[in-house]
């Protein structure tokens, strides 16, 4: 694959190592008016006062195949690359990263275009990428553990509070990608392309958001081909029966102590 950041600059562009780190466009410092509710002492005028704050930042990504489809997201600005392929894989325009001849990066500002050139190769319906059926048993204090290694990574949202978390993992619990963004979609998008792009898709098998569990995000699950997705927050009705018809352990609700298994509940080994 062929990366051009710019116009004029092209360059090979090897699998990368995922950088976790915030580089600095993510978000912006403020300063603010922080006033707070009167009660008795202050009936007559509520305490206000300034405060510095951080707010992440958002913008357009355009993104164009050649000969195809254009895209436009509205994304944390900073894992383009990875959201592009990530995003383009889940629509099923691309199966693998060698299928990417050529990739154009233009930034202006917060905004960013990208056109990707692609081998020609016949077009696909995104089905599961290879679920790692291995994955039979699993201590469920292994996902508590990972809950607390995802909450340390998640440095856009210590930051900000306005950001969605994403992280895919092998059987063992080893990381493989970890993708923070404004849009709980996008953030998905990041990680999965990351991992793409890594050659390491193939050993996701289990997937953690920071989100609810909706339909849209089980079917990113399917065609990741995770065998288990775990969220925060609580699933939908459509994405429990959509895990149950896939074979996805579903798993919302994770907090320090406990969680709701939905579907699938064999796969996680009492304590």
């Amino acid at each position: 694959m062929r990366l051009d950041t710019g116009i004029a600059t092209t360059a090979e562009a090897p699998a990368r190592e995922t950088d976790y780190r915030l580089n600095g466009r993510e978000s912006r410092p403020i300063t603010l008016w922080r006033v707070a509710r009167p009660d008795a002492a202050f009936a007559q005028n509520a305490p206000c006062s300034t405060s510095p704050d951080c707010v992440a930042e958002e913008g357009d990504l355009v993104l164009r195949v050649c000969g195809g489809e254009e895209y436009r997201l509205c994304r944390t600005p900073g894992d383009d690359v990875n959201l592009a392929v990530g995003h383009l894989f889940i629509r099923g325009v691309l199966r693998d990263a060698s299928q990417i001849r050529a990739l154009r990066v233009a930034e202006n500002g917060l905004r960013a275009e990208i056109e990707v050139e692609l081998e020609e190769a016949p077009p696909f319906q995104c089905t599961p990428f290879g679920r790692d059926q291995r994955i039979n048993k699993l201590s469920p204090a292994l996902l508590f553990a990972l809950r607390d290694d995802f909450e340390n990574r998640q440095l856009l949202y210590r930051r900000t509070g306005a950001a969605h978390g994403a992280g895919l993992y092998t059987a063992r619990g080893e990381l493989l990608t970890f993708g923070e963004d404004v849009g709980r979609h996008n953030a998905f998008d990041k990680a999965i392309g990351s991992a793409l792009n890594a050659g390491r898709l193939h050993r996701a098998a289990i997937a953690m958001l920071s989100s609810r569990l909706a339909l849209d995000l089980v079917q990113k699950a399917e065609c990741a081909g995770v065998a288990m997705l775990a969220g925060f927050s609580v699933a939908t009705s459509a994405a429990l029966d959509c895990a149950a018809a896939a074979g996805i352990t579903l798993i919302g609700r994770l907090r320090d102590r406990s969680m709701n298994v939905y579907t699938h509940p064999g796969r996680l080994l009492p304590d």
